[in-house]
Parts: C-alpha cells; structure tokens; sequence
C-alpha cells in the first residue's frame, strides 16, 4: 500500500534538485519525478498526514503549496507566500499544527505562517546573518536553524519565537543542513 509523498510502507527521501522534485524509495534506489520543470527550489519539506507539500522557489521569492491525492496526482499548486520573500533557503513543517516555517536572508529573518498563508508574521529578526536550514519539533515546541553567515551558528527558539538559545558557535564553519530525529514519533505510529 502506498500513499502521501513517502510512499507508504517503502521508506522515500524527497529531494529538490531544483528544477524537479522527487522521491527516492530508499530501498531500492528507484528515482521518481513528483514536480517537473520548477524554477530553483532551494527547500522542500511535506507534511505525511495531510498530503501536503512545500518549497522555497529562491528565483521567484516565493513559498509554494501542492496536495498529493491518493491515486497520486499532484493538484491545487499555488503560491502561499510571495510578498516580502527574497531567498526561501530553509523550509519546515509543523504538521501537528499546521504552520509552515522558514528562513528568509534578505532582510535575515525567520516567518511561519498557516498552510493556506493567511496568518503569517515573523518570528526571529534580531542576530540573524545568513539563516540557512531549519527543522521543527511540533511535539516539544522546539525550532532549531543553522546560520552560516560571519559568525557560524546553530540556535533553537520556541515555535512562537521566544526563548532564544544558541546551542552551537564553536568549531562550525558553514552549517546548511539540519535534521531532528523524532523517534518517539516514529515509534507511536
């Protein structure tokens, strides 16, 4: 049985080369197209319960949405997000609450905003350089995100913004990926 953007039972990485999305079942190496023909998706990031999918086009400064359906057809693509967004580079879903996060460079800042991006505001806007990738533990209010500016970081804060941290600025040099393994998680379902 197979069904959402994972591919069920078959365990699938999706990836952004940016000009196509993709899943590769992790298995058995096979490759298949989900997006063809985008512009420079940067960031990819989909919520598994729902079906949705969604990336940071940095040539178009824009924060995009798709559904996947059950027989797998990709419906209802739209821009959620366009207006103040310059380099989407990092994007990350809360799918227990239904937020989409993400990291914008130009001003430096880090928004979330709900999946139909009709309640947006910005969250992180003060120490912020070059903020890269970024990662969310809806089940413990956590946002983590790398900044690989003049002065290399990793930090967290809640997902409403506030207390702030900086958990890494020693001995890092460019930090652009970032992963939570939500372990817990995984093992309820």
């Amino acid at each position: 049985m197979e069904w959402g953007w994972c591919g069920g039972v078959h365990p699938r990485l999706l990836l952004a080369n940016r000009i196509n999305i993709k899943t590769l079942q992790a298995d058995t190496g096979k490759v298949e197209s989900v997006i063809r023909n985008l512009t420079d998706v940067a960031a990819v990031d989909f919520d598994y319960n729902d079906g949705f999918l969604f990336w940071g086009d940095i040539s178009n400064d824009q924060i995009i949405r798709a559904k996947k359906t059950a027989n797998g057809s990709v419906v209802d693509i739209a821009e959620i997000a366009g207006e103040d967004v310059r380099t989407p580079e990092g994007i990350a879903v809360d799918w227990l609450y239904n937020h989409v996060y993400w990291t914008d460079v130009s001003p430096p800042k880090i928004e979330v905003m709900s999946y139909d991006g009709k309640l947006r505001r910005s969250l992180v806007t003060e120490s912020l350089d070059k903020p890269r990738a970024i990662v969310v533990d809806p089940s413990q209010g956590w946002m983590y995100w790398t900044d690989w500016g003049n002065n290399p970081m990793i930090s967290r804060c809640g997902l409403n913004g506030k207390h702030r941290r900086l958990l890494v600025n020693e001995d890092i040099v460019w930090p652009n990926g970032l992963t939570i393994g939500l372990l817990s998680e995984i093992m309820a379902n």
